[in-house]
């Protein structure tokens, strides 16, 4: 396989086949080691992934394994190209928050989307503090009464962490 040329699918068929058989473990472990050297396969793959949760989102799955994917990859994203990242982000943002007050609390969908949510709030916060505020003022104002919405005690949370 050409680790430099790998796509998302293909990395997480690699993965998977490693989770299921011990003996593929060392091929998954040389695609990782190989990538670490390959910072426009990773910056690729971060793109693709975060692509990928947008699609999952709107497929109604969950996109949390996406998101933890593109974030663990997002470090090889050079800053010409950082706004079309968070851009991306953005909208698993906004798309989560819409999707947080369709489902009720307590579930597994849930506790997914609340993870993506809070995943993908914390990452715009540590790229752009001043895109972070905007973005959160955002999903504030669209809530109605805050004591009501279980929404804006992930907002508190995510906020109030440094």
């Amino acid at each position: 396989m050409n680790v430099e040329r790998i796509t998302a699918s293909d990395f997480l068929k690699a993965q998977d086949r490693a989770r299921r058989n011990a003996a593929e473990n060392p091929a998954f472990r040389n695609i990782s080691k190989q990538l670490k050297d390959l910072p426009k396969s990773q910056e690729r793959l971060a793109f693709e992934f975060i692509m990928m949760a947008l699609l999952a989102l709107e497929r109604g799955a969950s996109p949390r394994a996406m998101i933890v994917k593109a974030l663990y990859f997002e470090g090889a994203i050079e800053s010409a190209r950082e706004p079309e990242y968070l851009a991306h982000i953005e909208n698993v943002i906004f798309r989560c928050f819409e999707l947080l007050g369709q489902v009720k609390t307590g579930t597994g969908e849930y506790t997914s989307l609340q993870l993506t949510l809070s995943l993908t709030l914390m990452a715009v916060r540590k790229r752009d503090r001043n895109r972070f505020s905007l973005v959160l003022e955002t999903l504030r104002h669209s809530l109605g009464e805050p004591d009501e919405d279980p929404r804006f005690k992930i907002l508190a949370k995510v906020a109030s962490r440094r």
